[in-house]
């Protein structure tokens, strides 16, 4: 670039090297009938005229009261201007009477319709397909992203991660269900916890070099769906993860009593399923497995114990912990047990549900002071 100005007497502009391929900025043909909201003007700033850093996908099945909490935590990151919001929702008319606030000073808001919506992860395709950033993040309608989510997120991805995840607190921490969630969902991830390279991430709330997605286009919503193995894959296909510790969002986690049942039978079930499924497991396989179950909880107690207390850091955290994963443990192995001996069954559709609403499955007191 030196070299070029002195010869040229111009002054030449570098600009970030670009890991991933390029992408066209234009929506495909079955983006055309997505439909924009018009967001009032953000000031003038230096990303006017050029593409985001970063496309936030949400997803309302429902009306814009459902993101709304999400929403404005999202408002308050301190490179707004940077972002493109993408909402994905059963129609335009969703968000009537959304307060223009809520969609101020980003980069670019949009409103993307695609009709019913009955799973919110595959929903987010619409999104990816749409998106005009190099990176692409899916938030969670009981997610909130705390301060300097987004530039954590925007500075990790300078680098050639194709996966990078975020780090969580719990949003109701008051309740040991809320901590039994969050410790069977969350585990590795929960702050206190360190940044780098990682074997995983979440599955939820997580980020994209979008190129990378787009590989997959043609069965990008298989692989969106809770069992579809989109991590697996993209590991598989040689992209590395990467944990952003400062990426930090607080989760709503379930904190009834049946749908803890529910949720932990059901997340155990479609992991035995798939793993046997995966695997080609013959009869005789799943027959010991399930005649094994009874030592499933502490092995899982066990390797879960110790991985999460590796930091001493999360040490005070001990007393919530012990019982919330004995409890968490035991009712992921009766689910196991009946993934191997029956297979998924409607798991992954009951799983989905639990991703609606969430508000249903917390306990009064914890959806007062969440409002609160």
């Amino acid at each position: 670039a030196a070299e070029r100005s002195a010869r040229e007497g111009t002054s030449v502009t570098l600009r970030p090297l670009v890991i991933e391929p390029p992408i066209d900025p234009e929506p495909g043909p079955s983006d055309r009938a997505s439909a924009s909201i018009a967001a009032p003007a953000p000031a003038p700033t230096a990303t006017d005229g050029a593409r985001p850093d970063l496309s936030v996908i949400l997803v309302t099945a429902d009306r814009w009261d459902q993101i709304q909490r999400t929403l404005e935590h999202l408002g308050r990151q301190t490179v707004k201007e940077r972002i493109e919001l993408l909402i994905v929702a059963p129609e335009a008319s969703s968000l009537d009477g959304l307060p223009d606030g809520l969609l101020a000073g980003y980069h670019s808001v949009e409103t993307i319709p695609a009709g019913p919506i009955d799973n919110v992860d595959v929903a987010a395709a619409h999104g990816i397909r749409r998106a005009r950033s190099h990176v692409v993040a899916m938030v969670e309608d009981h997610a909130f992203p705390e301060l300097g989510w987004a530039a954590a997120i925007i500075e990790a991805h300078e680098e050639p991660w194709g996966v990078v995840g975020s780090a969580f607190t719990n949003a109701n921490p008051r309740s040991l269900l809320s901590w039994v969630n969050m410790l069977m969902a969350y585990g590795s991830w929960i702050v206190p916890v360190s940044g780098g390279q990682v074997g995983s991430v979440s599955r939820h709330n997580v980020s994209f070099k979008r190129a990378a997605l787009m590989k997959y286009d043609a069965d990008l919503e298989r692989l969106l769906g809770r069992d579809g193995g989109l991590l697996q894959r993209l590991a598989a296909d040689g992209h590395r993860s990467f944990l952003a510790s400062d990426a930090r969002l607080a989760h709503v986690n379930p904190s009834r009593l049946l749908s803890t049942v529910r949720l932990r039978i059901n997340a155990g079930r479609l992991r035995a399923a798939g793993r046997a499924a995966r695997g080609r497991w013959p009869g005789w396989k799943r027959f010991v497995y399930v005649a094994g179950s009874p030592l499933i909880p502490v092995m899982l107690f066990r390797g879960m114990f110790r991985d999460y207390f590796s930091d001493q850091h999360r040490r005070p955290l001990m007393a919530r912990a012990v019982p919330a994963l004995a409890i968490g443990t035991t009712l992921d192995a009766i689910g196991q047990m009946v993934g191997f001996a029956l297979g998924a069954g409607s798991a992954a559709d009951t799983l989905a549900a639990f991703e609606f609403e969430r508000a249903r499955h917390l306990r009064r007191g914890d959806r007062r002071a969440l409002n609160g």
